[in-house]
């Protein structure tokens, strides 16, 4: 049985995201077959790489797969660059596109840059949990952190800090809940979750009603 790739998007390529992954496809490669989102021109030039196209067989045992992407500029390390944020995206749609189509085993994104985003191409989300919602027509997510003794997700994303105790209300606060409850159920196969709530400060059990009250899910 052919083992499904795992699609990787270069994120900014002003950024880490082509460094990490050449480290991790390194350490990890022969074990998870992986194809990178991003412009060749990017690329060290003495690395070994292959251009990939979900129709052409791959041996991933060798070298790097890549999914070519084309980018304005060439990438300077640390300089971000608002006339390559349209490639940016693009990685990213193309990449979803194909994990949803059934070609990819799923997706891992390196970090984008918000603000050169929303220079570059007038970026209207918070981060990748709402652009990849929007891409999969999804109107409520979560971001979740998992390892596999623990799995963590934040009340609310993107936001300052300052803004966070104005944001928690007992409506996202029972969505969230639900989403995690029907998540750990579907997607995990835990029969019985048991969620534990962090509280925004020490007192918060004391200090407001949502913290004490019983939560049926």
């Amino acid at each position: 049985m052919v083992k499904l790739p795992l699609a990787i998007t270069c994120g900014d390529p002003a950024g880490i995201g082509i460094e990490v992954f050449l480290a991790a496809h390194k350490e990890i490669g022969r074990e998870i077959p992986m194809v990178l989102f991003a412009d060749q021109k990017h690329l060290p030039n003495n690395l070994d790489y292959t251009l990939w196209t979900p129709e052409i067989p791959t041996n991933f045992d060798t070298g790097i797969a890549l999914y070519q992407i084309n980018f304005d500029n060439i990438a300077v390390p640390g300089q971000a660059d608002p006339q390559n944020t349209a490639g940016v995206i693009r990685a990213i749609e193309q990449a979803c596109h194909l994990a949803q189509k059934g070609q990819m085993a799923g997706l891992c994104t390196a970090p984008i840059h918000k603000a050169n985003l929303q220079d570059g191409t007038n970026f209207k989300f918070g981060g990748h949990t709402e652009f990849l919602a929007h891409l999969c027509g999804v109107n409520k997510v979560v971001m979740m952190l998992t390892c596999p003794t623990l799995s963590v997700v934040p009340l609310t994303i993107h936001i300052p800090i300052s803004d966070v105790p104005q944001a928690i209300t007992r409506k996202l606060f029972r969505t969230t809940i639900q989403i995690i409850h029907d998540g750990l159920q579907n997607d995990f196969g835990i029969k019985n979750p048991r969620i534990c709530v962090a509280g925004l400060n020490p007192h918060a059990s004391e200090g407001g009603k949502i913290g004490s009250e019983e939560l049926t899910v």
